[in-house]
């Protein structure tokens, strides 16, 4: 008597038939908690670099504010002579620490490029492989549509940090360049009302 060849859940029994099947589906249910997870981690790695981001041009903001504060009170105040030297030595430090402070914002800006070029490439590299798998025929079409679609919606949100954290450094900039442009001015008025006064600064 030959053995028959053929479906073995036609052969089988109903709770055979079901272990086939749970066997069958497990790779796909597998792959959906995978991809579950791999776009979970994402979302937390977009949010950490989001909240860096955010804590880094936040502390620069507080630190512009306070020196635009200390600016404002200098000019609202009626300063004697005496005055005038202890001001000027402020505002050339403001000035000072402005000039330090746009060092920051321009190294963070080009970090911030350096990520961005670094998961563009990861993200291209990844597109790549998934398309020689399709191409090998080790994925069907429908899954290859499903992981390039999630690979896109992934990188979307990369592309949307990157704007935000451009935004934010040209915003802050902006405050900075506008604060110095300031205390230049002043210091300079310091300065030529010392010297018509006869005192060096």
């Amino acid at each position: 008597m030959s053995a028959r060849v053929g479906n073995p859940c036609e052969r089988a029994s109903n709770g055979e038939a079901m272990k086939w099947v749970a066997l069958f589906l497990l790779p796909v249910s597998v792959t959906a908690v995978v991809l579950q997870s791999v776009s979970e981690s994402v979302s937390d790695e977009v949010k950490a670099a989001q909240a860096r981001s955010d804590r880094f041009y936040t502390e620069i903001s507080v630190a512009q504010e306070s020196e635009l504060k200390e600016v404002e009170q200098l000019e609202a105040s009626s300063a004697s002579p005496s005055d005038l030297l202890p001001a000027l030595a402020m505002l050339r430090s403001v000035y000072s620490d402005g000039k330090e402070r746009i060092g920051k914002l321009n190294k963070q800006e080009e970090d911030s490029k350096k990520e961005f070029q670094s998961k563009e490439h990861a993200h291209d590299q990844k597109l790549g492989d998934i398309r020689k798998k399709f191409d090998a025929k080790k994925i069907s079409e429908q899954f290859y549509q499903t992981e390039v679609k999630d690979e896109n919606r992934i990188w979307k949100y990369w592309t949307q940090v990157r704007a935000h954290q451009h935004r934010q450094f040209l915003a802050a900039l902006r405050v900075q360049h506008g604060t110095m442009k300031k205390v230049s001015h002043m210091i300079d008025l310091y300065e030529k009302t010392l010297a018509a006064k006869g005192i060096k600064g």
